[in-house]
């Protein structure tokens, strides 16, 4: 965990660099998950398949959204982040 821990907190943000005017936070995700792949330790019996966490991921996002996760209006705990187990396929937090 501290190997991928560390990967993450390392990984730039390119936000207002020359050359990544379109990234984002996708990008980020795309790149972080690169460098722990080639990294041989960070991950073990984790999903690295792009395609796969990158729809996953924005299908939660919309399903979030949907449900006013973000805009106040719900009645979520905004100190916990919602999170999606892609490995188990269940919400964790809501």
């Amino acid at each position: 965990m501290d190997r991928l821990i560390n990967i993450f907190q390392s990984t730039p943000i390119r936000a207002g660099q020359p050359g990544y005017e379109d990234w984002n936070c996708v990008e980020w995700v795309k790149e972080a998950l690169e460098l722990a792949r080639c990294d041989g330790e960070a991950l073990q019996s984790s999903t690295i398949d792009w395609g796969l966490v990158r729809n996953t991921a924005m299908w939660y996002a919309n399903k979030k959204q949907k449900e006013h996760r973000f805009d106040g209006q719900g009645t979520y705990d905004q100190s916990k982040t919602a999170t999606w187990d892609l490995l188990t396929r269940q919400e964790l937090i809501p």
